[in-house]
Parts: structure tokens; sequence; C-alpha cells
């Protein structure tokens, strides 16, 4: 059953966290190699993110970025962008701060 937005009616994905768009040089790591990526956007729950080398679906990563480092995994990928779940929300007032 498909759910959606009990205001507009309209068919909803399933995400609950704020995103906010961005283009921020990032350092991935798979398996001790890390690469150079692009964090397209970010919410407290995951990210999109650009990669020449994406790592494969259900692969743990670890994101440095805006200043922290946070482990995740691949939940999504098609082409050179991947989405990723952390294992630990980033804070609403942490969040917030990294992106003024």
């Amino acid at each position: 059953m498909q759910r959606s937005d009990e205001r507009t009616g309209s068919p909803t994905t399933g995400r609950v966290a704020r995103r906010h768009n961005l283009f921020e040089p990032i350092e991935i790591t798979v398996d001790r190699q890390s690469v150079r990526a692009h964090l397209l956007n970010v919410s407290a729950t995951g990210a999109l993110v650009h990669s020449a080398a994406p790592p494969a679906l259900g692969a743990t990563v670890k994101l440095k970025m805006l200043g922290i480092e946070r482990s995740a995994r691949v939940v999504w990928s098609k082409a050179s962008r991947f989405g990723v779940a952390f294992d630990t929300e980033l804070a609403d007032p942490f969040l917030e701060a990294a992106l003024r």
C-alpha cells in the first residue's frame, strides 16, 4: 500500500527528515580505501552523495563531512550517485550550525 500526504493526498517517499541541498567536497572510506566525493544533500538520517567510484549497494562507508566523521550504509545507487542511511542520526542543532 502506498502512503500519501494527509493534506494533499499525494504519494509520499517515506522520508521524515528534512533534506538540505548543498555541494560540499567530502571523503568517503570503504574497506580502508578513501576517495573524494561530493555531498549533494543531507538530512539528520542520511545523505545523497556523488562519486566517480560509488560503493556497492549495502556497503558500510565512513563519510568525513561538515567537520565530522559518520558511518553509514549504502541504501541505493544509480550511476555516480548513491544514497546512504547514517548509523546514528545527526542532531538537528549540529546540522543547522554546519549548514550555515
